[in-house]
């Protein structure tokens, strides 16, 4: 800097100042507490959370990676802004939800937390707009436990109707005497089943709208998110019931009518919507 600072060139004189005017910053940086701290994994965190990109299954291991580096609090830090980022790309990285935390394992996936409910709770905490307006990773089947697997088991329970009031009607009595969810799971064969099975019936209608509007002829999302939404109708239905699915042609009327909510514009469904009957349309 002090070579610099005596050149006969106005550049090089003006770069020694500067290097003189950081040298006592430069020397201290990693004394600074919160500077010790930035890493190149927290960098690369928040850009793949900022572009959309974040990964699920990589979220707990790299978390464990930052409670190593400046302890569990500044990777809780981290992965909260990191998650409320790349919320509206992937709403199933929600916070509160996907994240889970104990002091002897560190940071785990959180929506297989009380063997995948979390999964089912998390969606119910999501509205069509919040699905509909997610990137193609979403909906993505290649993605192990990922969101489209999460959907899959929406339709797949929501759609026997039977079997949803069975297990709501359990879910009653259960609560009625007391119990708490995690008793609930504990205590009964079918507890877990059951507490599925009650979250897949509130979902259903929101999850097939939006992937029959993500499907069909009248589609306008990308070509990933159009191929993944039939890829998980194809997983949850059978051959038939998919088939009759595709041939409604997916014009908001008929969406409507098929998920029993009302088309936009608010008028009611058509009548005699849902396509099992006995089911949860009627």
């Amino acid at each position: 800097a002090h070579i610099m600072g005596e050149s006969d060139e106005q550049t090089e004189r003006l770069a020694g100042n500067a290097i003189h005017g950081m040298s006592g910053r430069l020397s201290t940086l990693y004394q600074d507490p919160e500077m010790g701290k930035a890493s190149v994994a927290a960098a690369g965190m928040m850009g793949l959370a900022t572009a959309g990109k974040l990964n699920r299954n990589d979220l707990g291991p790299a978390l464990n990676g930052l409670r190593s580096e400046g302890g569990a609090a500044y990777a809780q830090t981290i992965g909260t802004q990191a998650q409320l980022a790349v919320a509206k790309a992937r709403p199933d990285l929600k916070a509160g939800y996907s994240i889970d935390y104990n002091e002897k394992d560190g940071f785990s996936d959180g929506l297989e937390v009380n063997g995948g409910l979390r999964a089912f709770e998390m969606f119910a905490t999501l509205g069509p707009g919040d699905i509909a307006g997610a990137k193609r990773e979403f909906f993505d089947p290649r993605e192990k436990g990922g969101s489209a697997e999460v959907m899959e088991g929406i339709l797949a329970r929501g759609k026997d109707g039977t079997a949803v009031q069975a297990s709501k009607d359990r879910l009653r009595a259960w609560r009625n005497a007391g119990l708490t969810k995690e008793q609930i799971i504990a205590r009964n064969p079918t507890g877990l089943d059951d507490l599925k099975n009650e979250q897949a019936g509130n979902q259903y209608d929101a999850v097939l709208k939006v992937l029959l509007r993500n499907s069909g002829a009248f589609a306008s999302g990308s070509i990933e998110v159009q191929s993944g939404s039939d890829a998980i109708l194809k997983k949850a239905f059978t051959p038939a019931e998919y088939e009759r699915l595709k041939s409604l042609e997916a014009t908001p009327e008929a969406i409507a009518a098929e998920g029993g909510l009302p088309p936009e514009g608010g008028a009611p469904p058509a009548p005699g919507g849902g396509m099992f009957p006995g089911g949860p349309f009627g």
